[in-house]
């Protein structure tokens, strides 16, 4: 059974990943959280395959929950689900631990492909993404 963990502030939001969860990857555990002391109680007493974490979830630190992410559970596969744009935050999000980056505005097909990519041990990057990575390295 695979463990997920939904992280995000938005009641609607966490609801649909686990209907999207559930419809696509049974068995699955799916747990909720809607702070960062939840993110951080639910980690402590699961291993989790994936998080799928919103930034800008209110009440956390982004920097601090991804480094903590990388101590006290570093095989956890976290994906970075959010509103904000791929070229924003999509580097520093791989940079700190990311294993994808995909914004709210994503299909519900490219989500499961995602999950199911993450599930395999395979990072996930869109190709909005890669074409920003690509433009930026030069700098």
């Amino acid at each position: 059974m695979r463990n997920f963990l939904l992280a995000d502030d938005q009641a609607i939001v966490r609801s649909g990943l686990r209907t999207l969860i559930n419809d696509n990857f049974e068995p699955a555990n799916v747990d909720e959280a809607a702070s960062q002391n939840e993110i951080m109680q639910l980690v402590k007493s699961r291993f989790y395959d994936i998080v799928i974490y919103d930034v800008n979830m209110g009440g956390t630190n982004f920097l601090h929950i991804m480094r903590w992410f990388k101590i006290v559970s570093p095989h956890t596969r976290i994906l970075i689900f959010t509103t904000q744009p791929e070229h924003v935050l999509g580097r520093t999000c791989l940079q700190l631990g990311a294993w994808g980056f995909v914004t709210k505005r994503a299909a519900t097909a490219e989500l499961v492909i995602v999950l199911r990519r993450l599930l395999e041990g395979k990072k996930y990057i869109s190709a909005t993404l890669a074409v920003s990575l690509v433009q930026n390295s030069g700098e």
